[in-house]
This record gives C-alpha cells, structure tokens and sequence, in this order.
C-alpha cells in the first residue's frame, strides 16, 4: 500500500504547491477578507478560498475550492 505525507500550511498571501523528496507541501491561503493592514501593504490579490482535500487509502483524490 503506497503511503502520501502532505504538509499543509498558510497564513502567506500566495499559494505554492511543492513535491519535496515524496513530501507534497501546500501552502494555502485564507479565505477571510483583506483587513487594513493587507489593504495598506498591497497584498489584496491572493484568493480568498477554503481547500477541502478528499484522500482514499492510498493517495489524493480531488480537490474541492470552496468560495
């Protein structure tokens, strides 16, 4: 039975999605609104999603974006 090790982290206005030595790490984002400091920063651009990730024994089987 194959095995999947995912890292799944946020806070960051980007997302990035990295295979590292077998280690699948998603760096999301948050679906909350730009509050004032984003707004003063410029980092209003990123979206405003929530990830459901649907996994089987083996490995992931769909993502579903949630807005």
């Amino acid at each position: 039975m194959a095995k999947t090790y995912e890292l799944h982290s946020g806070h960051y206005h980007s997302e990035r999605f990295k295979d590292d030595r077998g280690i699948m790490w998603r760096q999301l984002g948050t679906a909350k609104p730009n509050d004032p400091y984003e707004i003063k920063n410029g980092f209003t651009t990123g979206k405003h999603l929530l990830y459901a990730f649907v996994y089987d024994d083996t490995r992931l089987r769909c993502t579903y974006e949630l807005n």
